[in-house]
C-alpha cells in the first residue's frame, strides 16, 4: 500500500455548510408556520418558539462565520494545521465523504477535536490530490505494519 504524496488545501468557509444551515432554518420556519396555523394556541407561545428558531439559527450562521480558515498539510506522514500555535502533527478523521464535499474532525493529544467542512470549491487545483491523502491517512497503515501487511493471513513467521 503506497502512502499518498505531500499535498496542502487552503481550508476556507464552506458554502455547502451554509446551504445546509439556510435550508434546515426555512424547513424549520414551513414546519412550524404549517404547526401554528393548525394549533389553537395563543400568540405569546408562538412567539417563543419563533424566538428559540431564530436563536437556533444565529447561533448556527455565527459558527459558520466563525469556522476555522487556514492550510491543512499532509507531509506524506503526519498531518499538520495552520491553526495550531505550534504546527504539530495531528489527526485528521474522516466523518463524512459528499465527493466535492468532505466534514473531518482534527485532533491532537489530550486536545478538544476541531470539525471542518472542507469544500472542493476552496481550492479546486489541489482537491483530488488532497482528497486522496485524506482517504490514504484513514487506513491506519504505518511503516510498522509493512512486515506485518506482506505476510498473508494465516502464515506463520
Amino acid at each position: 500500500m503506497h502512502r499518498a504524496p505531500a499535498v496542502s488545501f487552503s481550508v476556507a468557509r464552506s458554502h455547502w455548510h451554509l446551504w445546509c444551515i439556510l435550508v434546515l432554518f426555512f424547513s424549520a420556519v414551513l414546519t412550524f408556520g404549517a404547526y401554528a396555523l393548525g394549533q389553537p394556541q395563543s400568540g405569546w407561545q408562538i412567539v417563543i418558539v419563533a424566538c428559540t428558531f431564530l436563536a437556533a439559527a444565529l447561533v448556527a450562521l455565527f459558527g459558520w462565520y466563525q469556522s476555522p480558515r487556514g492550510s491543512l498539510r499532509w507531509n506524506g506522514q503526519h498531518w499538520h494545521w495552520s491553526g495550531y500555535a505550534d504546527q504539530s502533527a495531528c489527526v485528521v478523521s474522516l466523518r463524512m465523504d459528499l465527493q466535492r464535499v468532505l466534514l473531518v474532525s482534527l485532533q491532537r493529544r489530550d486536545k478538544l477535536a476541531h470539525w471542518l467542512w472542507l469544500d472542493a470549491a476552496a481550492d479546486p487545483a489541489n482537491w483530488r490530490a488532497f482528497r486522496r491523502a485524506v482517504i490514504s491517512s484513514q487506513s491506519g497503515f504505518s511503516e510498522d505494519d509493512d512486515v506485518r501487511a506482506a505476510t498473508p493471513r494465516g502464515e506463520v513467521e
